[in-house]
């Protein structure tokens, strides 16, 4: 199952870059809106909007990543005393489900922005509100298939000749 592995490394290292990226320029403009704002008595209408529309995809992106890297909340009560072959399936379980609560999420939000958001209404600097608000669909959906990724490796490795034994 090297594919998946590739696959879900690729996928954090992309996202790992433009979360950077993200987080940057929401720090430049929130330092730049304070500067101008202490030093100038002015600010920027636009930059205001702006940052808090960046802290939503940040904090997605974030989630998506710690989801990737199994560093997401867990509730690991059961499987401290479960063997290593039921923890396993226990864990696979938990990705299906918690991947399946990730699709349904998906599903509402892209209802939201369908169905909930004024087509003609602009965050800022003219841009639609539904581009804002798409990273909630996009973000459950990376985090569903990072979920699918890690069920679909960990029945592999019960299956496999490397199978985890109780």
């Amino acid at each position: 199952m090297r594919f998946f592995e590739k696959l879900r490394r690729s996928l954090d290292a992309a996202i790992s870059s433009f979360l950077v990226a993200l987080f940057s320029l929401m720090l430049s403009l929130s330092a730049l809106q304070i500067g101008l704002r202490y030093l100038f008595g002015t600010a920027i209408p636009w930059v205001d909007p702006a940052a808090r529309n960046l802290v939503l995809w940040v904090g997605l992106l974030g989630a998506v990543l710690a989801t990737g890297q199994t560093k997401h909340f867990r509730l690991d009560a059961l499987t401290r005393i479960l063997g290593p072959r039921s923890r396993a399936i226990l864990d696979s379980l938990s990705e299906l489900f918690a991947g399946g609560v990730c699709v349904f999420l998906v599903s509402a939000s892209v209802q939201f922005i369908t169905v909930g958001l004024d087509v003609g209404e602009t965050a800022f600097l003219g841009i639609p509100v539904w581009v804002t608000a798409i990273i909630v669909p996009v973000g459950f959906g990376l985090m569903a298939l990072q979920f699918a990724l890690r069920f679909v490796d960990g029945i592999w490795k019960l299956r496999g000749p490397t199978s985890v034994k109780e």
